[in-house]
Formats: C-alpha cells, structure tokens, sequence
C-alpha cells in the first residue's frame, strides 16, 4: 500500500509543498480524490470482463460475480455460486459435489439448468426524468407516479435497445440509473472441484481470512449455440502479485449501506437479524434429518450455513 500512495499521492519525495504543509484535513481530502479517482478507473477498466451468474432460481440457486478470462466466453466463478449447477447435474450414480468434474473438450460441457449470466452493457442517469415524474405531495400517489415513470423508461429502454433495462435506485432515492445487461442464458459448466477441496475448513473456516480451500469453477457463455466472444476480459498473471502490490478484487456491483441510519442498524440488530437467524437454524435442522437418512439424502439437500454466518459473524452491532 505504501507503493500505491507514493505511486499516485506524493509530491516530489520528502520535500513540502511551495508554501508549507497543508493542514491535515485538505491533505486527507487530496490523498482520498487520488484514491477515489484510482479506483475509479480501475472500475471502468474491468467492467467490461465482469458479469453475474445465477446458477438456479430461487433458494437452490447460486449467485456472484465472474470474471471473463478469454476471448470465447470463459468465466471463472466461485465454487458456492455455482453450487447450485453442479448439485443439479449429480445424479445418484454420479454425485459431481462429490468427485468433482472437468470438460476436457467443449463437447463434454454441461448446460446448467435454468442458470443466467448478466453482462453490464451500460448505463444512464435518468434521475432527472422520473423526479420530473413525481408532482403529486401523497406519498402514496408520489409512489405510483415513480413507479410509472420507472415502467416507461424500462420499457422504452428494452424496445430501443433490445436489451435488458432495469432501474437501479442509489442513495435511497436520490438517484436513478438505467442499466442496460445482456443475457446469456446458455450456461455450460467447465470445471468445479470436488466438494471436500472447494469447501475445505468447512463453516467453521467461512468468513475468515485467510483460507485454504479451492473455492473456484469455471463456466462458458453461449449465444445462438455458440460461444460468446468476450474481446474485453482479463488474462492471467503467470508471475502473480508481489508483495506491496495494490490488489483489487473485482466483483459485479452490488448494494451498500453506507446511509443505513442507527435507528435501522438497531432495527436489524434487534429484530430482523434474529429473524433470519431463527428461520436458517430451523430450515438447517429440517435439512440436517434429511440427510442423515442415506448418502442419497445428503446429496440432495444442501445446506444455508452462509446466510446464517453473514447475519451472526462476530462484527455484530452491541448493544
């Protein structure tokens, strides 16, 4: 790191500025717009090889980011997004959690049912197009009004482009932006390790750093049965990272909650996190008999430790 800030932030080596050292405030606001505008740029260069995959609908489906590596339509994923893919392709005479699997040729790539890929093709501020939407002062009408200003850009943005549109709100609210995706829904598997090495340490070693486990798979997109040419991706490093490289893990976008107010904090604390914990240990005891019936069983189901860790990891809020 200390590479990085001397890369982009100094100023000429232990020497002061013409005019003395800045107070602290304005030199922190500087070293964060050198920072902001790296990361910046570091986003728009690789979005285009970033997509999300959904490996399944529903609670049996996996979703993630995935990064394209090559100019036909590979992607590498994480072997829990994929999950739900392999788990869908065992058989009882062929368990791939268990043994794991590897397409030697393109032939032998297998379509993962119901899965789909979303690649980001652009997107639009259009804030100011649905707040000239909004006239009325009832909420409840205001709502409506946003609502359908939303369904009309979605809808002219889809037979325009022929693209999937949806409207991303950010801020709660303060912004609109139309994203535009291309789908692929031709999803083959590639490669998933066997489940014993993809989850090795177990729940015990989740959310944790570091750890030692091959959590990988590689999938392919296919458009019109053919493998989608990916121009934009990112190529391999055989040499690696050394050490004070600056690293950026790059990853589809997802949601913050950096304007999640103290009273909403508590709210999730006190009620809604327990919640969701009491609902996972009751599924996962229902599902825990299940799979001690047979080898079958345990196959079949799977558990949903991830969404109980993620609400009760030791970074919990204390009263």
């Amino acid at each position: 790191m200390s590479r990085f800030w001397q890369h982009f932030i100094s100023n000429g080596g232990d020497h002061p500025p013409q005019g003395g050292y800045r107070d602290s405030e304005e030199k922190e606001r500087d070293a964060l717009d050198a920072y902001s505008n790296v990361v910046v740029n570091v986003a728009e260069m690789l979005r285009p090889a970033v997509v999300n995959l959904r490996s399944g609908q529903g609670r049996h489906g996996g979703s993630g980011s995935g990064i394209l590596f090559t100019p036909d339509g590979f992607l590498l994923t994480n072997h829990h997004v994929a999950f739900s893919c392999v788990q869908k392709l065992s058989t009882h005479g062929e368990d791939l959690v268990r043994t794991g699997f590897v397409a030697r040729t393109r032939a032998e790539e297998r379509p993962c049912p119901g899965a789909e890929i979303k690649h980001l093709d652009s997107t639009e501020d259009v804030t100011a197009k649905v707040r000239v939407a909004i006239r009325s002062t009832d909420s409840a009408t205001a709502n409506a009004e946003r609502n359908a200003a939303i369904a009309v850009l979605e809808n002219g943005c889809k037979a325009k482009t022929g693209l999937r549109c949806e409207m991303v709100t950010l801020y709660r609210g303060g912004a609109y932006h139309l994203y535009r995706y291309r789908i692929w829904t031709d999803v083959r598997l590639v490669f998933a390790p066997e489940m014993r090495v993809a989850f090795f340490g177990g729940d015990p070693d989740n959310f944790v750093y570091p750890r030692f486990d091959l959590d990988v798979a590689i999938a392919r997109a296919y458009e019109d049965g053919k493998p989608v040419k990916s121009p934009q991706f990112l190529k391999w490093s055989p040499a690696g990272v050394k050490d004070g490289d600056l690293v950026f893990a790059a990853g589809y976008p997802y949601s913050t909650n950096r304007l999640t107010t103290l009273a909403q904090l508590e709210f999730d604390r006190d009620v809604r996190y327990p919640l969701r914990i009491a609902t996972a240990e009751r599924q996962l005891k229902v599902l825990r008999e299940y799979a001690a019936r047979s080898p079958e069983a345990a196959r079949r189901a799977d558990g949903i430790e991830n969404s109980r860790e993620t609400v009760s990891s030791p970074g919990e809020i204390k009263k």
